[in-house]
């Protein structure tokens, strides 16, 4: 075309060039990749419980009592040679843990009366037995001391704590349980004169404790 006429030239046609479809391609799996991200992310949220309600826990207790009400179970002031007398007390176990129970004394005391050496505890003997059932019929007596007479109230006396109590063979206590004590108490009757006005006082304890 000759110089100086208005004609413009013609334009070279639009290209997409190689980097921009890289990146479009890029975009594109981009966008892929966090559709796919959100499915899974969805998909974990999938779950399940179980539970193992109301546990409780609570101690137990150790509880034992008995019927004497306060009361001696003996009140002689007058002893003789040959004399025998029997008492018996109810004792009643309500605690919640199986238990052992044992029998000893404590404030024992004996008095020298003569001040001559001879003691009462030599000539009294005392015999306890325990049992079920009441005092009015007691059942299945057998001997906690030795068989009768029984021991003699110096071997009482060394009974005075669990560890070296009388074994009573309530071994398994159990709430509500009970068991008859039978005691027999004799005065040896070739006790000396030498022996009068001697005396014994003493508590008998019943201990149980948790197995």
């Amino acid at each position: 075309m000759a110089a100086g006429t208005n004609e413009s030239a013609p334009r070279a046609p639009r290209r997409i060039t190689t980097d921009g479809t890289r990146t479009l391609a890029v975009a594109l799996v981009g966008l892929m990749a966090a559709a796919t991200l959100v499915w899974n992310s969805t998909a974990s949220a999938f779950s399940a419980t179980t539970t193992n309600p109301t546990n409780t826990m609570t101690i137990g207790t150790v509880t034992i009592s008995d019927n004497d009400a306060g009361v001696a179970l003996f009140t002689a002031p007058a002893l003789l040679p040959g004399n025998t007398a029997t008492s018996c007390v109810v004792v009643t176990y309500s605690g919640t843990a199986a238990s052992t129970v044992k029998m000893y004394v404590a404030n024992y005391n004996a008095t020298d009366g003569a001040a001559d050496g001879v003691v009462i505890g030599t000539w009294l003997n005392m015999q306890v037995q325990i049992g079920t059932g009441t005092c009015g019929a007691p059942v299945g007596l057998t001997n906690v001391t030795a068989a009768a007479p029984g021991d003699t109230m110096t071997t009482v006396s060394g009974k005075t704590n669990f560890s070296n109590g009388y074994g009573t063979g309530w071994t398994s206590a159990a709430a509500g349980n009970t068991r008859v004590f039978r005691f027999t108490y004799t005065l040896n009757a070739s006790t000396p004169s030498t022996a009068q006005g001697d005396s014994i006082t003493t508590d008998f304890v019943w201990e149980a404790q948790n197995n």
